[in-house]
């Protein structure tokens, strides 16, 4: 039987579960893709576990994977993404395969890599939604369609917090601390909850899909720090939970991506994907509406992808992704001229005209309100909460403006978009 040889560099969380899968499975695995997998060697600052059983040579340089050769396939789960990239690069100039779970990388560096890829792959399954098939999903399953969005929560850390403050009443910032207690957010946060992470993914989805270079500059993102257990619970009473969404959507020749959290209806199955759960939904023109969902990140959902990505190139199956061949070039653009329902918070001291005013201005604006209620609150002050019908972003952006100048506002105003 052929054999592939693996060069693995890291020895992190993902790296074990790695381990961990190919020591269970190495049999079943080389008897399914007939070909026999070896871990000929692993690269990593420090030697963090056993590797005799898989008889493979530990080295503490990266560069020893790429000059090797007979090292087939070079599996890089250092994270980070300079030493990554620069790892990426130098194995496909040597015509290596490459897996690798960075979506930091291919989010910010995959156009680069279009010139190096020869006789290699680059695959990067891991890299999107965890044990989540989607790129294969895009790239193989859905060839035939046209996509007109992809909707998606595509970061654990950030569901996982809203999700606790809605079941447990709780404030953002007991939640995160909840969520670094259980190892689902660093010490330093903001790349999850700034929506950073989920904007990386997002911009790889975008590029598969749509055959576009990579794009992580365009997309517009909003993190998930300023909404309030209040928010949670007024946005439940008119029917919504609040998520963090990555959406993209094309209009014509145009695309719009955005990061941010949003008001998501109950009857929507978006709504109910709670804890560090992720979710794909894909609309179209064939397939229609497909939703995907499972375990986003974990040391054996994350090394399952990359297992699978490790298949596909033993099969010989080739590369699937569109955007490495720089197939199409729609126009990125920030979505001002969009149109969406959003949910506002005016938190007002409670004097008689207060309201009128507010909702006067809107109309001058030509935003109309599906729902509105007032909830009147202790010292004189009330909570103006109102859904809008659809309405242009930047008409609702000048219209805010102005009414934050408002004197009797005790507080920025509160913006949700309603996810259409």
């Amino acid at each position: 039987m052929e054999s592939i040889n693996i060069g693995l560099a890291g020895l992190g969380t993902v790296a074990q579960g790695f381990l961990e899968i190919f020591g269970q499975k190495k049999r079943v695995l080389s008897d399914k893709l007939g070909r026999e997998l070896k871990i000929a060697k692993v690269a990593s600052r420090s030697q963090k576990v056993d590797l005799e059983e898989f008889g493979a040579i530990f080295s503490t340089e990266l560069s020893s994977l790429v000059e090797d050769p007979a090292i087939d396939v070079v599996i890089e789960l250092i994270g980070g993404e300079q030493d990554a990239l620069g790892l990426i690069s130098a194995a496909l100039k040597k015509n290596k395969h490459v897996v690798t779970a960075n979506k930091e990388v291919i989010a910010k560096h995959g156009n680069s890599f279009r010139g190096e890829i020869d006789s290699g792959q680059l695959r990067f399954e891991a890299a999107v939604a965890g044990a989540i098939p989607i790129l294969q999903g895009i790239g193989v399953g859905m060839v035939a369609n046209d996509f007109s969005s992809i909707t998606g929560i595509v970061n654990g850390t950030s569901n996982y917090i809203l999700s606790n403050m809605s079941i447990e009443a709780a404030s953002f910032e007991e939640s995160l601390k909840q969520a670094q207690k259980l190892g689902f957010a660093e010490a330093d946060p903001g790349f999850d909850v700034d929506g950073i992470d989920a904007a990386h993914k997002l911009t790889i989805l975008m590029a598969l899909a749509y055959g576009q270079p990579f794009s992580f500059d365009k997309v517009v993102t909003e993190g998930i720090s300023h909404i309030t257990s209040s928010d949670i619970q007024y946005a439940s009473e008119l029917g919504f939970a609040i998520k963090p969404v990555a959406v993209v959507r094309r209009s014509e020749d145009t695309l719009a991506a955005m990061v941010y959290p949003a008001l998501v209806g109950f009857d929507r199955i978006l709504s109910r994907v709670n804890g560090v759960m992720n979710a794909v939904e894909v609309e179209s023109d064939y397939a229609g509406r497909l939703f995907f969902s499972g375990p986003g990140a974990g040391s054996l959902a994350t090394a399952s992808a990359v297992v699978s990505d490790l298949g596909l190139i033993a099969r010989n199956q080739g590369s699937v992704y569109p955007s490495l061949m720089g197939t199409e070039k729609l126009g990125v653009s920030y979505p001002d001229q969009s149109t969406s329902c959003c949910y506002l918070r005016f938190d007002v001291v409670d004097e008689k005209g207060i309201f009128a005013r507010i909702t006067g201005a809107l109309s001058d604006s030509g935003i109309s309100i599906d729902e509105v209620f007032q909830k009147n609150r202790d010292g004189g002050r009330a909570s103006i909460v109102m859904i809008t019908h659809p309405a242009r972003e930047k008409d609702l952006e000048d219209c805010l403006s102005n009414v934050g100048k408002f004197g009797e506002l005790l507080q920025p105003i509160q913006r949700i978009r309603v996810l259409s």
